[in-house]
């Protein structure tokens, strides 16, 4: 420093005196200590001196750079630091702000404290400035300028009305916002009392609430509200209108828990009480309907969890729905046995509600402990895992349908053994009509031909008569055969079915006509007589139906085994059976047919196409003792 000092002197060689210089030298140890930049020059502005942190500020490795340059040159705009500099010499000090210009030009804010330095007799020798670094204060600043601008526009701007008040509930400030929602100027609204501001419903629920809080305050005690204030007013237009709005309001504290005013926000609610008002009227209509469904109707959450009950619902479980809304898991009303079953179809309701069953039957437990038959329909509510479920009690309708089915079972086992019967009695008619008048008939066609053979040649009326009664006889016979092959043809006792239809296909191809062809795969297949009965009836009462309702010129049929079944097949060309001629009540012959099928353990498809035909597939289980003993059985 001395140094600088010494060339200091040297430059300025009589412009100061050894006395000003010998007062400067004491001053630059000061100067020196300070870690504020501080600079001297002479009246012109003319660099004498800086000291350390002036260096650093500025970005400088020593003194030398600097004496002797303008102060000028320090600054970003040397057009206000030139002004500063005529203030300093006119007025004797300047404070302010300039914009600094470090060595590698960058720039900084600074705030600048200028004076003049003055000898003893009071003259002006030389300047003196001090500097502080102020570029972050000034850029905090801006940023707080711009959040005050960015929030005044905000306010401004937003359908809320943003407000302030003090303490003593008096309004120190309202968004212009107000306006908008009110029809109000902010000014007018600030003054306004709150009688005016709201309906006078919402004035008088108010009241006690700000009665608490100037009390509390009033109190001196700490104040800390639980949670910020929310209410719903009506509030007044301009125009005499009103409207809702949800008023929000926070306090602002100082230390100690004391507020020191309150700020808070009002939002138009209208259209939200509006939705909130058809909310409830769709609550309220769909409560009606889930109370009044007819059927005990739940909510099931995805825990199992009962959360809604109906009034049908608590009829069926015994219940309250206290008791139960809540606090009760379906698994708790489910038969054990139908736990698994119950909790994989609400999975599946839950993954893919289209792939589920609609309904499930399961067992449920009353309070009781009684058992109900109850089928279940489950609904997802979209979006949501939660299902609303429908439980009907179909107890009784089990009862009734268990009676059905065992009243069903009784007429078919029945009809099944009044067929036995008429089959055996068939049977025995047969063997009599055989056995009795087919006796009788030959003996007597016997005698008939040895009579006229001992007739004289003479009485040629006479033996002409016995040759038409033996031509009777004849005839007779015939009948009687073919009563017996219809009661029950022997072939099929004898020869087996194979044969039986055979013989049935030509008999009726010769009766009625029409063309009949017939494909066996196994003469010899090996079924019981009781299935075989069975089969050759369907094929009767098959060729029966073409017969009287078909118009078919032509019939193929066919017998197969294929599976472990005895497979017939039935086609014919004819008009074609309907679907309404399938499930007439009166077609008893079909019904016959699958009657006959189905206690053979069998089922019958029977197929019509309009103008093509109809076809009839027969499919019967061979019995397993005819499986086992295929080839030595005597079955057929």
């Amino acid at each position: 420093m001395q140094t600088s000092m010494i060339d200091t002197e040297e430059i300025y060689a009589g412009m100061i005196s050894d006395k000003t210089i010998e007062h400067l030298y004491i001053k630059e140890h000061a100067i020196y200590s300070c870690l504020a930049p501080m600079a001297i020059s002479d009246l012109n502005g003319i660099i004498i001196d800086v000291n350390k942190s002036f260096l650093n500020q500025w970005g400088y490795q020593s003194t030398e750079e600097i004496i002797g340059k303008s102060a000028m040159d320090f600054w970003e705009t040397s057009h206000y630091a030139s002004q500063a500099l005529n203030i300093v010499q006119e007025d004797g000090r300047w404070e302010g702000e300039l914009g600094g210009k470090r060595k590698d030009g960058s720039c900084f804010d600074a705030l600048v404290a200028a004076s003049v330095v003055t000898d003893k007799d009071g003259q002006p020798i030389a300047l003196i400035s001090s500097f502080n670094d102020i570029t972050t204060i000034k850029k905090s600043e801006k940023a707080l300028q711009k959040s005050e601008e960015r929030y005044r526009l905000l306010a401004e701007n937003l359908n809320d009305i943003i407000w302030a008040m003090d303490m003593d509930f008096n309004y120190t400030y309202i968004s212009p916002s107000v306006e908008r929602l009110r029809g109000y100027t902010a000014t007018e609204a600030m003054t306004m009392p709150w009688h005016k501001v709201m309906t006078e419903n919402s004035y008088n629920r108010l009241l006690p609430t700000v009665a608490t809080i100037r009390d509390q305050y009033r109190s001196g005690g700490r104040f800390i509200p639980d949670e910020p204030l929310n209410l719903e007013l009506e509030l007044l237009k301009k125009d005499g209108s009103t409207f809702w709005a949800e008023v929000n309001a926070n306090f602002v504290y100082e230390e100690e828990s004391r507020p020191v005013s309150i700020i808070g926000t009002t939002r138009d609610i209208t259209e939200r009480k509006k939705a909130d008002h058809v909310l409830g009227l769709s609550e309220q209509r769909y409560r009606t309907i889930f109370e009044n469904t007819g059927t005990a109707t739940i909510i099931l959450d995805q825990d199992t969890t009962i959360s809604i009950i109906n009034t049908e619902f608590e009829a069926l479980c015994g219940y309250s729905r206290q008791e139960v809304e809540g606090k009760k898991s379906w698994k708790e009303f489910c038969l054990q046995q139908d736990l698994a079953g119950m909790k994989q179809y609400l999975d599946k309701k839950r993954l893919d509600p289209e792939a589920a069953p609609k309904n499930y039957e399961f067992g449920f437990i009353d309070r009781t402990g009684g058992i109900k038959n109850i089928l279940l329909t489950v609904t997802l509510i979209p979006g949501t895992t939660t299902c609303v479920a429908s439980l009907l009690d179909i107890t009784h309708s089990k009862k009734v349908q268990d009676a059905l089915m065992h009243s069903r079972e009784q007429l078919r086992n029945l009809h099944k053994h009044a067929q036995d019967l008429m089959e055996r009695e068939r049977v025995r008619v047969a063997r009599e009509i055989h056995d009795e008048l087919g006796q009788v008939l030959t003996a007597l066609k016997i005698d008939l031909y040895c009579l006229r053979k001992k007739l004289p040649a003479g009485l040629k009326d006479l033996q002409a008569k016995t040759s038409h009664l033996l031509r009777s006889i004849d005839m007779t016979i015939q009948s009687v055969k073919r009563i017996i092959m219809d009661l029950r043809p022997g072939l099929l006792d004898h020869l087996g079915l194979a044969a039986a239809i055979e013989w049935q296909t030509q008999d009726f191809q010769e009766r009625t006509g029409i063309v009949c062809e017939i494909r066996i795969e196994d003469p010899d297949i090996c079924i019981s007589k009781q299935q075989a009965t069975e089969i050759f009836r369907i094929f009767q009462e098959a060729l029966t139906n073409i017969t009287r309702h078909a118009n078919a010129s032509r019939v193929c049929a066919a017998l197969e085994e294929k599976d472990g079944c005895i497979n017939m097949i039935v086609e014919d060309n004819g008009d074609g059976i309907t679907e309404e001629q399938m499930n007439d009540p009166k077609s008893f012959g079909l019904m016959g047919i699958k009657e006959r099928a189905f206690f053979c353990g069998g089922k019958v498809d029977i197929i019509g196409q309009k103008d093509r035909g109809t076809t009839v597939i027969v499919s019967i289980p061979r019995e397993k003792e005819c499986l086992k003993n295929d080839k030595n059985s005597d079955c057929r």
